[in-house]
């Protein structure tokens, strides 16, 4: 069984880079390139489009993923759904941390869904139809800001992981 163990956290670990590293490619090269290449301004909304698509259908199979290792790997820790029913539980260091990391969780869920599924194709929609209208501009900010405070979001639920094998440091 531990071989089985070992196998879920490498993979929950290999997800987390994967989507990690995808979501730091959109937000830090991929994006400002489209944006400030004025040879790249026609090919912004087709690109994007393409890109967003096939990023947002990986990354929810990631993030499915990372549910599914990240709730065995809790299993193989013997925190089942009897620990996680008890009070006592959620009263320890460890407890406080897992709740704080599903909260974080939960708000990237909502907020991905509604970036991936509402406000994503709807910049994308009136980029490709009217790129330089106001309300084009303001989708276009907030489908980027979202992305970036997701990642941030991320980046919290990593350093969230790390507490809850290796302790909290105070």
């Amino acid at each position: 069984m531990h071989w089985l163990y070992t196998f879920s956290v490498w993979l929950h670990i290999i997800a987390a880079c994967v989507l990690i590293g995808g979501m730091i490619f959109l937000v830090s090269i991929l994006v400002p390139l489209l944006i400030r290449d004025p040879d790249l301004q026609p090919l912004r909304a087709p690109v994007m489009h393409k890109i967003g698509v096939r990023f947002r259908n990986e990354a929810w199979a990631i993030l499915f993923i990372l549910i599914t290792t990240g709730f065995a790997n809790l299993l193989f820790r013997g925190i089942g759904a009897r620990t996680m029913a008890s009070m006592e539980f959620w009263s320890t260091s460890f407890g406080r941390v897992l709740a704080i990391k599903l909260v974080l969780v939960g708000i990237i869920l909502v907020m991905r869904a509604t970036h991936d599924f509402l406000i994503g194709p709807r910049a994308t929609h009136l980029g490709q139809t009217d790129p330089d209208n106001p309300l084009t501009i303001r989708y276009r900010n907030l489908a980027r800001n979202m992305a970036r405070f997701d990642l941030l979001l991320t980046f919290a639920v990593v350093v969230l992981a790390v507490w809850l094998v290796r302790g909290v440091p105070w």
